[in-house]
């Protein structure tokens, strides 16, 4: 069984399409990378692989599921493109927050220590360097312990 399987992806936004008949199987384990020029497709696609949209025409599926299922949705995880974290939470604070959204997080000071955030954890967010602030969402830990992706 493929990870991710995009099959006959078509994804149309008014008179827009942009993506055509896209086929693409990702096996577990396996390294990806969509390269193209802007306007390619390759955001539209990530979203169809995460759920947060669904496909004009054709067949999604991630761990042999509809990613838009929750139970699905919980097995996978996602680096975003870009994140901030709120300006006013220290560090924990922000830790702990996003711990919440998943249904099984490490705990907060564990997950400090493997993002190797523990140092700064009682600093507010909005006094990080910008280096500090840009490699954060490279800093996540894996909250829930996702199946792939």
């Amino acid at each position: 069984m493929d990870a991710i399987e995009l099959r006959g992806i078509t994804k149309t936004f008014g008179r827009v399409t942009a993506l055509h008949d896209l086929n693409l199987s990702v096996r577990a384990g396996e390294l990806t990378a969509l390269l193209g020029p802007n306007g390619a497709g390759k955001t539209t696609a990530i979203s169809l692989m995460l759920g947060l949209a669904a496909p004009s025409s054709g067949q999604v599926s991630v761990l042999g599921g509809n990613p838009r299922r929750d139970d699905v949705r919980r097995r996978m995880g996602s680096m975003p493109q870009e994140s901030a974290l709120p300006a006013a939470l220290t560090v924990r604070e922000a830790v702990a927050l996003f711990a919440r959204f998943y249904p099984t997080p490490l705990p907060v000071e564990q997950a400090l220590a493997l993002a190797d955030l523990t140092g700064v954890a009682t600093r507010r967010a909005g006094t990080l360097s910008g280096g500090k602030s840009a490699a954060w969402p490279l800093r996540w830990p894996p909250w829930a312990t996702p199946t792939c992706c």
